[in-house]
């Protein structure tokens, strides 16, 4: 599936949990395949913006309580 739809980006909605979710396998895969991962148990939130043609990565930074853009 990552062979055809080519993703760039990554966003994966995980807390603290017993499953072990992420998967190790699915975490190799995109990082075989070169896919910029996001975690919301490790970037806490995350948001994206758009103007249109390109997309603009932020998480939330819990210390300072604000949003840090983060390249792309």
């Amino acid at each position: 599936m990552l062979e055809n739809l080519k993703p760039e980006y990554a966003i994966i909605s995980v807390g603290k949990n017993s499953y072990g979710h992420p998967a190790p396998q699915v975490l190799r895969l995109l990082d075989e395949y070169n896919v910029k991962t996001y975690r919301t148990d490790t970037d806490n939130a995350v948001k994206l913006e758009t103007d249109g043609n390109k997309i603009i990565y932020y998480t939330f930074d819990n210390e300072k309580n604000k949003w840090q853009k983060r390249k792309n």
